[in-house]
């Protein structure tokens, strides 16, 4: 078994990847294998933060543990239609790709660095 946090990490990784390639596909055949790998490793880590949340934290504080992954999930679904249109209009769709992978690039290093 490999574990809640390493499931993250490839799920991160994964979407990462697929972010920066958005940026750069030659075609619409392209985009769609390319939103079909995010489409797989987007939800896999929002399952994997939740389940390194619960096993992570004692019995007495799961509920709070739990309760800070849903509000920060939500904060970001919420916000994030703000803040990429926003970002889209400034940086255009192919710098917002990029952007966002670097962003989630940058996470998974200074985790691993913590």
């Amino acid at each position: 078994r490999f574990g809640h946090a390493f499931a993250l990490r490839l799920a991160s990784a994964l979407s990462a990847a697929a972010l920066l390639l958005h940026a750069f596909v030659p075609s619409y055949a392209w985009l769609f294998v390319v939103r079909l790998v995010f489409g797989l490793a987007s939800p896999g880590a929002s399952a994997s933060a939740f389940g390194l949340a619960a096993t992570e934290t004692g019995r007495e504080s799961r509920g709070t543990a739990m309760g800070a992954v849903f509000s920060a999930r939500s904060f970001a679904l919420s916000f994030g239609s703000f803040a990429g249109g926003a970002l889209a209009t400034a940086l255009g769709l192919r710098g917002l790709f990029v952007a966002a992978g670097v962003v989630i690039a940058l996470g998974l290093l200074a985790r691993r660095r913590g």
